[in-house]
């Protein structure tokens, strides 16, 4: 699978997949979010207070990053019939985003290095017996209270259920 991250995105596509990225638990906008003529990185919170200011929202711009992110999360609440809702709808997307481009990333690093474990494709017919077998298996659990066999616990239910619901998946792609 082609990699999606990038810390020198290159197309626009590439641009648009990282334009909001973590760097030392801090969100940032790459190329200050295409809004500084200096087209320099900027955290977040500056990119915000620079939107606050362009647009003359009716938010208060404080120098505490804190402060401000609480002052965006309540804008949340006017929704996007306003510049004010607006921007804390961008602000919110964009570092949700950055939360998860970072796991992204991680993942991909992991894999660049041969981190992680890629299982086998396995063919229908061989699916079909797996699956039918976790079926049955789940079907007819033993249930012996004299020998103190209950069946599955949460656990082993929830990796049945996981098991058979990935074969069913596959099975449909």
């Amino acid at each position: 699978m082609k990699r999606l991250t990038t810390d020198t995105p290159r197309t626009n596509i590439e641009t648009a997949l990282n334009l909001f990225y973590a760097n030392d638990g801090q969100a940032w906008a790459r190329g200050g979010g295409g809004a500084f003529a200096e087209n320099k990185d900027r955290t977040l919170y500056d990119y915000a207070r620079m939107l606050i200011k362009q647009h003359k929202a009716m938010i208060e711009i404080c120098d505490d990053d804190m402060q401000l992110g609480e002052e965006l999360t309540d804008c949340l609440w006017y929704g996007p019939g306003c510049i004010e809702g607006l921007i804390a709808t961008l602000y919110t997307t964009a570092w949700a985003f950055a939360e998860i481009r970072a796991r992204l990333k991680q993942y991909e690093d992991e894999d660049e290095h041969g981190l992680l474990i890629h299982l086998p494709d396995v063919p229908d017919r061989d699916r079909e017996s797996i699956r039918d077998l976790l079926s049955d298996a789940k079907a007819e659990w033993i249930h012996d209270p004299s020998v103190g066999l209950y069946g599955p616990n949460e656990d082993e239910e929830a990796l049945l259920t996981a098991l058979l619901d990935g074969l069913l998946l596959k099975g449909e792609s």
